[in-house]
């Protein structure tokens, strides 16, 4: 590993200054499986400032593996200490004022934040980083061919394209499918990156490649809804496609917006605990913006941090059952408080399944742990 020819400090007994690596707390690549299934892996190692340090999905509670960044630029958020004494080992001597970092120092590079990236050459092109998850891209795209598929075994139409309306009353569903898309799609971006933030170690560009992968993924989907005689490739499912990747996007971009800022499904159980599809498939499902206090350094410490102000959209008189009996459907916005239950339970686990069940939260709202009225 290379040293920086303009870094030149040194402590009174010659030997080099401690180095110290602000990381976050570990790293969890996620796995999604289904509309609401969310499972996580655990990687384990100790982290310590003589050693080479990887990247660290935030608020897991365990460190990362080591990543190698031999070929990485550091940024500012790596912190070099020089204690009292370490200008110069012979009395003197003309202080030097050290430049900022060129390559890494000892192996240890580790942005301070999860939004935080390096530049990096190994992993300095979208076909690089579309390289490092070539396998986890593979998956996305065989997935949504798998369930698209049986579509070819029904009666087919050419290509066309469908005008599905919004949250209107004479949509399908009240525009719960329309969230259910932005939430697909986000959650795809979300598993995209935290894969591929892990294996180029915080490569800058690496949320922009994840993003753009989900979007094709995406419209590939949508191009099977084309051939069906009771759908159309609809460019308001594009629409929510491209709003939840754009969130996923500025999560992983924009610093303190993953610590604050949820969005969340809430699967509320029926008498079958779940339908897969119809009516009751789309009522049983509420989407929502979760603001957690413990993002903010004022409640860090207080008992706020275990709420949560929310922000969703459901519908009500929505199944057969209702209609039947006259009832008129109707969609609605609600806010409400919630636990934190993340913060409350997982917020410096230690153990696979506790970073696992944290990490889910982050994306599953629990039923019956929030207090939610209409509007």
């Amino acid at each position: 590993m290379r040293r920086p020819d303009s870094l030149s400090l040194r402590r009174i007994d010659g030997t080099p200054p401690r180095v110290e690596a602000r990381s976050g707390a570990g790293a969890i690549p996620l796995r999604c499986v289904g509309a609401f299934l969310l499972c996580a892996t655990a990687a384990h190692a100790a982290l310590h400032a003589e050693a080479p340090v990887g990247m660290a999905l935030p608020g897991a509670g365990s460190p990362a593996h080591a990543t190698d960044m031999s070929d990485a630029t550091v940024e500012p958020s790596l912190v070099i200490t020089v204690f009292p004494g370490d200008r110069g080992a012979n009395p003197g001597e003309e202080e030097q004022t050290p430049s900022p970092p060129i390559g890494p120092v000892d192996g240890v590079v580790a942005p301070s934040r999860w939004t935080d990236h390096v530049a990096s050459d190994r992993y300095g092109t979208s076909g690089s980083r579309i390289g490092r998850i070539k396998w986890e891209t593979g998956g996305v795209f065989a997935f949504y061919t798998a369930i698209n598929a049986p579509k070819f075994s029904k009666p087919t139409k050419p290509f066309h394209f469908k005008k599905e309306g919004w949250f209107g009353a004479g949509t399908d569903s009240l525009g719960v499918d329309k969230l259910a898309h932005a939430w697909d799609s986000y959650m795809i971006s979300e598993l995209l990156h935290a894969r591929l933030h892990e294996k180029t170690g915080g490569a800058a560009g690496d949320a922009t490649t994840a993003a753009l992968i989900a979007m094709g993924a995406m419209v590939y989907s949508e191009m099977y809804d084309g051939i069906e005689t009771t759908s159309g490739f609809s460019f308001e499912d594009i629409a929510m496609n491209a709003a939840g990747i754009l969130f996923s996007l500025v999560r992983n971009t924009v610093p303190g917006v993953r610590e604050k800022l949820d969005f969340r499904l809430l699967l509320t159980p029926n008498s079958n605990f779940y339908t897969r599809t119809g009516r009751d498939h789309w009522a049983q499902q509420q989407y929502l913006l979760a603001l957690k206090l413990s993002g903010f350094r004022r409640f860090e410490n207080s008992p706020l941090r275990f709420v949560e102000l929310h922000s969703g959209y459901r519908v009500s008189n929505f199944t057969h059952k209702a209609i039947a009996r006259g009832e008129m459907p109707k969609g609605h916005i609600f806010f409400g408080v919630g636990i934190n239950l993340r913060e409350l339970f997982f917020k410096d686990s230690s153990s696979t399944v506790g970073r696992v069940a944290g990490t889910a939260l982050d994306y599953l709202q629990v039923p019956y742990t929030a207090v939610h009225h209409d509007y």
